[in-house]
C-alpha cells in the first residue's frame, strides 16, 4: 500500500463516531472505557465527568488557532512595552485565570547529564485546568534506549466522582477506596489529593501544585518539580530568546481573535537535578514552553496535529492543522515563524501529506513522518519523528502520539536548515 496520499484527501479519517460534545456535557456510551473514544451503536446517558478533559484535548490543545493571510509580516514593534507583535503583554497573563473554560502549561524539551556530549532524554509535561479541576500528565524518555516513565494525575471531580477533601468522613474514604480499585484511568494515572495552595491573587503569578508536583514562576525564572514512584525531576528554567506570539499577535480564537489567548516561549535553558532510585544526577537542557487559555466556542470534538520546531539558524517555527472529529474536514490550519529578534510571519495557506505511517501495540495507526508545504512562504518542511514508539497514555482519546521529532526546511535558493522538535497527534489516528 502506498502510503503517499493526495494532498487533500490525504488528512481525511475515518470520522469519530458519535461522540456528543455540548458546552455542559460530553455523552458516553455505558459500555465506554475510559480514555477510548466510543464507537457507533451504544447506548448513551449524560455526563459532565470528563467535560474539562475532553475541552482540553479537543479544542486543538492550543493549535486550534486563527491564521492570518500567507506569509504576513506580524512582528513590527508595538507601541508602549509590549513585546513585538503581541496584543496583550504575556508577563502579566502567566498565572491561571479562573474563568477561563480551559488553560494549560505546556512544555517539551530535551535533557542531558551535566557535560555530556550530547542529549540523552526527551520530556514533555502538560499542566491543564478548568473551572471543574485539574490534570497534568508527563513522560520522560530515554533517547538511546526508547524507554518511557509517564505519569499522571488528575481531580477526581473531572470524572464525576467524589472530590477529595483535606478530611474525609467515613463514606468519602470508602467511595475513594471503590474508586481506586476499579480501572476508572490509563495507564500510569492517579488521583489528585485535595489542593492546600490558596488561589494566585492576579494573572501574573504563576504558582501551580499539582499534588508532589509543582510549576511556578519566581523572577525571571520558571521552577518545575516532577515527582513520582519512578524518578524526581527538578528543573529550573529561564528565557534565552523573546517571547512568541501565535498566529502572529497572540489571540487565537476560532470565531473572535479575543476568545483565546496563546503565546510560547521556544527556547528556555534548563538545569536542574534528576534523582531514580538512589542515583542523582545534574542535568542541563532546552526545552519550548506554551501557555494558553480562553473560550470554547466549537461544540464538536476535534483533531489535530502539531509541530513545534526549533531551527538550527535561531528561528523557530510552530505549525498545525485542526479537523473536524466527524467529518475528517479541516477547519483550521495555519504556520508561525518567529525570528530571533521577536519578529514573526504568518502562513496559512499551508498543505499536509502524510508519508510513513507507523502502526503501534495498541492496534492503532500513526502518520509519523510529513511533508509540509506553506505555499505563502514558499516552504516545504520534511518532518520525521526521532523514534517511531512514541505513543502515550491519556484521558478521553485513550492514547496519542506525542514525542520527538527531526526537521529539515527547504526553501528553494537558500541553504537547507536543520530543525528539531517535538510532533503532537491528537486523535489522528484509525484503529485496525
Amino acid at each position: 500500500m502506498d502510503n503517499a496520499l493526495p494532498e487533500d484527501e490525504s488528512l481525511r479519517i475515518p470520522p469519530i463516531q458519535n461522540l456528543g460534545v455540548t458546552m455542559k456535557q460530553i455523552e458516553y456510551p455505558d459500555n465506554l472505557v475510559l480514555g477510548r473514544v466510543p464507537k457507533a451503536g451504544g447506548s448513551w446517558r449524560p455526563c459532565s465527568a470528563v467535560w474539562m478533559v475532553a475541552m482540553m484535548l479537543l479544542v486543538g490543545a492550543g493549535h486550534n488557532a486563527r491564521s492570518d493571510d500567507a506569509g504576513q509580516d506580524t512582528g513590527s514593534p508595538t507601541s508602549g512595552t509590549l513585546p513585538a507583535g503581541f496584543a496583550y503583554d504575556p508577563q502579566m497573563e502567566e498565572g491561571p485565570h479562573p474563568d477561563s473554560d480551559f488553560e494549560w502549561w505546556y512544555h517539551f524539551g530535551f535533557l542531558k547529564r551535566k557535560g555530556a556530549a550530547e542529549y540523552e532524554y526527551s520530556f514533555v509535561s502538560s499542566f491543564q485546568r478548568n473551572k471543574a479541576g485539574r490534570y497534568l500528565f508527563y513522560n520522560l524518555a530515554d533517547l538511546n534506549s526508547g524507554e518511557k516513565s509517564h505519569h499522571a494525575v488528575v481531580d477526581r471531580a473531572l470524572l464525576g466522582l467524589t472530590p477529595a477533601a483535606e478530611r474525609p468522613g467515613l463514606l468519602q474514604r470508602l467511595a475513594h477506596r471503590l474508586q481506586d480499585s476499579l480501572p476508572l484511568l490509563p495507564e500510569g494515572h492517579t488521583f489528585l489529593p485535595p489542593s492546600n495552595l490558596p488561589p494566585a491573587s492576579c494573572p501574573s503569578e504563576l504558582r501551580l501544585q499539582y499534588g508532589e508536583n509543582r510549576l511556578e514562576k519566581d523572577g525571571d525564572a520558571y521552577k518545575a518539580v516532577y515527582r513520582n514512584s519512578d524518578f524526581v525531576l527538578e528543573l529550573t528554567m529561564r528565557a534565552v530568546a523573546p517571547p512568541m506570539p501565535m498566529l502572529g499577535t497572540g489571540l487565537t480564537g476560532l470565531d473572535k481573535p479575543e476568545d483565546q489567548y496563546y503565546y510560547s516561549y521556544p527556547r528556555m535553558s534548563a538545569t536542574g537535578v534528576l534523582q531514580r532510585g538512589e542515583e542523582q544526577w545534574q542535568v542541563e537542557g532546552d526545552l519550548w514552553y506554551d501557555h494558553q487559555w480562553g473560550k470554547v466556542v466549537s461544540r464538536v470534538p476535534k483533531t489535530w496535529g502539531w509541530w513545534g520546531l526549533r531551527l538550527d539558524d535561531g528561528r523557530n517555527l510552530a505549525v498545525f492543522f485542526l479537523r473536524d472529529g466527524r467529518t475528517g474536514a479541516i477547519v483550521q490550519k495555519g504556520l508561525t515563524l518567529h525570528h530571533p529578534d521577536g519578529r514573526t510571519q504568518v502562513d496559512r495557506d499551508v498543505q499536509f501529506k502524510p508519508l510513513r505511517y507507523w502502526n503501534s501495540p495498541h492496534a492503532r495507526r500513526y502518520a509519523l513522518q510529513w511533508q509540509i508545504e506553506a505555499r505563502g512562504m514558499n516552504m516545504t518542511i520534511h518532518v520525521r519523528p526521532h523514534s517511531d514508539d512514541h505513543e502515550l497514555p491519556v484521558l478521553l482519546y485513550g492514547r496519542i502520539w506525542e514525542g520527538p521529532c527531526l526537521a529539515e526546511i527547504v526553501v528553494p535558493g537558500q541553504p537547507t536548515v536543520q530543525a528539531s522538535g517535538f510532533q503532537e497527534l491528537i486523535g489522528e489516528t484509525d484503529e485496525r
